[in-house]
C-alpha cells in the first residue's frame, strides 16, 4: 500500500504541482456548475423502495388525482347574511385560476334535500328503527302510565346523535360551516400533483393572489381568510427543513474555521485545508446531481455533516507534517512521507467508512441508501482531495517567494500527561462499563409522535384546530377502482370494518357516486320500509312523542325515491372521478390525527383487512394515502436499522482483520468503538433521547467516524512507538481531537434546526463522537501495550527507531 501511494505522490504530486493545482480548479468549477442543479425532494414515496406494492398504488393514484388533499381556504368573521356574497365571489375567483381543477364551496341541497338516509349506513338505519320502535314504546307507556322495560329502547340522545349526524330534523345547509359556527371551508382540487412542491408553492400563490385582490375593497372588515390542509403544511415543512439546509452549512463553516483558526493560529493552514474541502464538497454533489438527482430529508443535510467528516483526512495529514518539519524534514520531503505513512492509515479509514456507508446503500430504505450513497462518494472524494490536492498546495506554496512557510511546531495538548498518570484497571472499567450499557440498550425508544419530530408548526397547529372543527380530516384516504359497481362492495366492506373496531378505528364516513346509485338504495329500502311503516301505523302517537313537524321530516325522508343518476352535478362527479376511474374517499375522524402513530398503524391494519376481504371476491384497487407510506418507512427504519448495525460492525472487523493480519490487533483497535457504541446507546436510554426514522441513519454513521481514530492512533503506535503508546498519544491525540471537533461541527450546527426530527441527529452523534472519542484515547493505547503486538504487516521507519 505504501508504495502505491509513494508512486503516486512522486509521479502525480510532486511532479507538478502547480498542474494539478490548476485541474482541480477547474474540476471545482464544473462540479460547482453541476451541482447547482441539484433539487431538494420532501416526497415520502421517494424514500421506499419503487417497487413497493404501496408506492406502486401510491403513485398510480396521484398521477390521476393530483394528490390526496385539496387546499382549504378557511374563512372566518364572515356573518351568515355575507356568506353567500363572500363564499360566491370567491369561489368564482377561484375557477378562474388555471391550475384549479374544481371549487367545492357549495353542497348541492336541491339534489341532496330530503334525501339524507340515504346516506345513512346499514346499521344506523337499524338502530333509527330501534329508536322509532322505542319512542313508540316510551310514549304509549306515557299514556297508559305502565312503565316497563320496553320504554328502556327508546334512546333520545342516540336519536339525537343520528339527527346531527344526517341532519334528520334540519335542513342541509348550502356551504361547509364548521361546529363552532364561526369558520365556513371552500376546498380547492389543483390539476397538478400537489407533492411537486414548485407546482404547489405557485398554486398557493395564485390562490393568495385572489384573496388579496377580493379583500382589497376592504368590504368585509372583519373576515379573515387562511389555508389550511397538507398542501400548507407540506409548504412550510419544506420551507423550514431547506432554510435549515441553508443555515446548517454556514455554521458548520463557522465551527470548523473557528476551530481550526483557535489551534492553528495560522490563515495559511486554514487556506491548505479549506481549498481541498471545497473540491470535495463540490464533486461530491455533482455527482448526488447525476447519480441521483436530488437529495432528502435526511441525505439534504450531508452537506454540513460532510464539511466536519471531510476535513479530518486534511487534518490528520497536515497536523503530521508539521510534526515532521519539527523533526528537521524539510518540506518535500515531509510531504512525501506524510502521504505514504499517514496516507496509508487514511485509506483504512477511508475503507472503513466506504464500507459502512456502502451497507446503507443496499437497504430497501431509500432514506438510508441515498444517505450512504452520497456519504461514500463524499468521504472516497475528501480523502482523494486531500491526498493529491494538500501536499500539491504545501509544494506550491513553498515555491512562492515572500509567502510565509509553514512553522515548524508541535501540537500537542496534554492528554498524554492524563494518559500516562493512568493505570491500566482504566481498561477494565471500561469493559465494566461495556457489559453494564449491554443491559440499558433495550431501553432506547423509538419515537411515534410525528408531531414531535416536526417541531414548532404553526401551520400544523392550525391544520389540527380546523380539523376538529370541521369533524374530519381534510385530506381523505382515496381509493381508486375502475370498476364503478365494486363500489359497492368496498363500501360494505369498510363499514364491517369500522363496526369491528369501533371506537379505535381510523374510517370515518365515506363517499363514492356509489351512494347515488340504485344499488346501494336497494340495500337500504327494507328496513326504510320498516321505518316508513311504523310511522304510518302510529302517526298519532310518534306526533306526540316527536312533534308534528319533526315527523312530517322524518317521514319525507324515508318516502325519499332513489337518486337520479343521471342527475348528478358536476362538481359531485369532479370530486368522485378521476378520468375513467373511480373514487372512495375515507374521511378520518378528527380525533383520530396522524401525527400519533398509532392512528397510523390502525389505519394500515384496516387497510390490509380491507385489501384481504375483498380479493377473495376479486375486487382489487389502489389506495393513495401518505400516512400508509409513513407506517412503511417506520417498519423499514426499525427492522433494518438495527440489522444494518450489526453488518456495519462486523464488515469493519474484517477490514482491521485484513489491515493488521492479526487477530489480536484487530480485535484491539475494534473493542473501543464496540465500547464507546455500547456506551452511547446506554446515555441515550439514560438521558430518554429518543430514535426516530431520520435520525436512526446516523447510527452506522457513528461506526464510519469513529473507527477513523483507533485506525489513526493504532497505526502510529506500530509505526513508532512500538512499546511506548504514550509517545503516540501525544503525537496524534491532538489530531483526533481536533478531528472530533470538526466531526462534532458538522453535527452541532444542526442543533439550530427548526425541525426537531433534524436536530435529533445532532443529539444522537454528538453523544456517540464523545464518548466513541473518550474510548479509543484511554482504551487503544493500554490495550496495545498489553502483551505483543507486533505485526508482520508494519515496518517502522529506520529514522524512528533510532530516536
Amino acid at each position: 500500500m505504501k508504495n502505491i501511494l509513494k508512486w503516486c505522490y512522486l509521479n502525480i504530486t510532486s511532479k507538478n504541482p502547480w498542474l494539478l493545482v490548476g485541474c482541480a480548479a477547474l474540476l471545482t468549477l464544473g462540479a460547482l456548475w453541476i451541482a447547482s442543479g441539484l433539487t431538494y425532494s420532501p416526497r415520502l414515496d421517494n424514500l421506499l423502495p419503487q417497487d413497493l406494492e404501496l408506492v406502486r398504488e401510491f403513485n398510480q393514484v396521484v398521477k390521476k388525482t393530483g394528490g390526496t388533499g385539496p387546499l382549504v381556504v378557511v374563512l372566518e368573521g364572515l356573518k351568515p347574511r355575507e356568506a353567500p356574497q363572500v363564499i360566491d365571489g370567491l369561489t368564482g375567483r377561484f375557477q378562474r385560476v388555471p391550475d384549479v381543477y374544481f371549487v367545492d364551496s357549495r353542497l348541492p341541497v336541491q339534489f341532496l334535500n330530503n334525501r339524507q338516509l340515504l346516506f345513512a349506513t346499514q346499521s344506523d338505519l337499524e338502530e333509527l328503527d330501534k329508536v322509532v320502535e322505542g319512542a313508540i314504546e316510551h310514549a304509549r307507556s306515557s299514556l297508559t302510565g305502565f312503565f316497563g322495560t320496553s320504554q328502556d329502547s327508546y334512546n333520545p340522545s342516540k336519536l339525537q346523535d343520528l339527527s346531527g349526524h344526517y341532519k334528520i330534523f334540519e335542513n342541509i345547509q348550502p356551504f361547509y360551516r364548521g361546529k363552532s359556527g364561526n369558520r365556513y371551508y371552500i376546498f380547492i382540487q389543483p390539476r397538478g400533483t400537489a407533492s411537486n412542491t414548485g407546482f404547489t408553492q405557485q398554486f398557493v400563490k395564485s390562490i393568495q393572489k385572489q384573496v388579496d385582490q377580493f379583500l382589497a375593497g376592504n368590504r368585509f372588515p372583519n373576515l379573515k381568510i387562511q389555508f389550511s390542509g397538507g398542501m400548507i403544511t407540506r409548504i412550510e415543512e419544506n420551507q423550514v427543513i431547506q432554510n435549515d439546509l441553508k443555515n446548517s452549512v454556514i455554521v458548520a463553516m463557522v465551527l470548523v474555521t473557528f476551530i481550526l483558526a483557535l489551534y492553528n493560529r495560522s490563515i495559511l493552514s486554514i487556506i491548505l485545508l479549506f481549498i481541498p474541502l471545497i473540491t470535495s464538497l463540490s464533486l461530491t454533489f455533482a455527482f448526488t446531481r447525476l447519480l441521483i438527482g436530488h437529495v432528502n430529508i435526511i441525505s439534504g443535510f450531508l452537506v454540513a455533516i460532510l464539511t466536519g467528516l471531510g476535513i479530518n483526512y486534511g487534518i490528520h495529514l497536515y497536523i503530521r507534517f508539521k510534526q515532521e518539519l519539527r523533526k528537521g524534514q524539510t518540506i518535500p520531503a515531509a510531504a512525501e512521507l506524510v502521504a505514504t505513512q499517514v496516507g496509508r492509515s487514511g485509506v483504512i479509514a477511508m475503507a472503513t467508512t466506504i464500507s459502512v456507508f456502502s451497507l446503507l446503500m443496499f437497504s430497501d430504505f431509500r432514506g438510508f441508501s441515498e444517505f450512504g450513497t452520497i456519504a461514500a462518494i463524499g468521504i472516497m472524494c475528501s480523502f482523494l482531495s486531500y491526498f493529491f490536492l494538500l501536499p500539491a498546495l504545501i509544494l506550491c506554496a513553498d515555491k512562492i517567494h515572500g509567502l510565509r512557510k509553514p512553522r515548524p511546531r508541535l501540537f500537542s495538548l496534554k492528554i498524554s500527561a492524563i494518559y500516562s498518570k493512568t493505570p491500566i484497571f482504566l481498561v477494565a472499567m471500561f469493559i465494566v462499563l461495556l457489559i453494564s450499557s449491554l443491559f440499558l440498550l433495550p431501553d432506547i425508544q423509538f419515537e411515534h409522535d410525528f408531531r414531535k419530530l416536526r417541531g414548532e408548526s404553526p401551520a400544523a397547529d392550525f391544520e389540527a384546530e380546523t380539523t376538529k372543527d370541521f369533524g374530519f380530516a381534510f385530506s381523505p384516504t382515496v381509493i381508486m377502482t375502475p370498476n364503478k359497481e365494486d363500489l359497492f362492495q368496498i363500501h360494505q366492506a369498510l363499514q364491517t370494518i369500522k363496526e369491528k373496531y369501533g371506537d379505535d378505528t381510523t374510517i370515518g364516513i365515506h363517499h363514492s357516486l356509489d351512494l347515488f346509485s340504485l344499488k346501494q338504495y336497494e340495500s337500504k329500502k327494507a328496513v326504510l320500509k320498516r321505518i316508513h311503516d311504523k310511522l304510518i301505523k302510529d302517526r298519532d302517537i310518534i306526533e306526540i312523542s316527536m312533534g308534528t313537524q319533526r315527523y312530517r321530516k322524518l317521514k319525507r325522508l324515508v318516502e325519499a325515491k332513489p337518486f337520479d343518476e343521471k342527475h348528478i352535478p358536476p362538481n359531485l362527479l369532479k370530486r368522485f372521478m378521476a378520468g375513467d376511474q373511480y373514487l372512495l374517499l375515507i374521511f378520518s375522524p378528527a380525533d383520530k390525527n396522524f401525527f400519533d402513530v398509532r392512528n397510523i398503524y390502525q389505519l394500515e391494519k384496516e387497510i390490509k383487512e380491507l385489501k384481504a376481504s375483498l380479493a377473495k371476491d376479486n375486487i382489487h384497487f389502489a389506495v393513495l394515502n401518505e400516512n400508509l407510506l409513513a407506517a412503511a418507512i417506520l417498519d423499514l427504519v426499525q427492522h433494518k436499522g438495527p440489522q444494518t448495525l450489526a453488518w456495519a460492525m462486523g464488515l469493519v472487523f474484517l477490514i482491521l482483520l485484513w489491515d493488521y493480519r492479526s487477530p489480536r490487533l484487530a480485535f484491539k483497535t475494534f473493542l473501543p468503538l464496540l465500547t464507546g457504541l455500547s456506551l452511547t446507546g446506554a446515555l441515550m436510554a439514560v438521558f430518554h433521547i429518543k430514535l426516530n426514522f431520520i435520525n436512526m441513519v446516523m447510527l452506522p454513521s457513528i461506526v464510519g467516524i469513529m473507527v477513523d481514530h483507533c485506525v489513526y492512533l493504532g497505526h502510529h503506535i506500530l509505526d513508532y512507538s512500538r512499546h511506548e503508546a504514550t509517545k503516540s498519544v501525544k503525537e496524534t491525540g491532538s489530531a483526533i481531537i481536533l478531528s472530533a471537533l470538526t466531526s462534532m461541527a458538522g453535527y452541532v450546527s444542526l442543533n439550530i434546526a427548526h425541525h426537531a426530527g433534524v436536530r435529533s441527529i445532532a443529539h444522537v452523534v454528538e453523544v456517540g463522537i464523545i464518548v466513541c472519542t473518550l474510548c479509543a484515547l484511554f482504551m487503544l493505547p493500554v490495550l496495545f501495550q498489553m502483551g505483543a503486538h507486533k505485526s508482520p504487516s508494519y515496518r517502522a521507519p529506520k529514522q524512528d527507531l533510532q530516536n
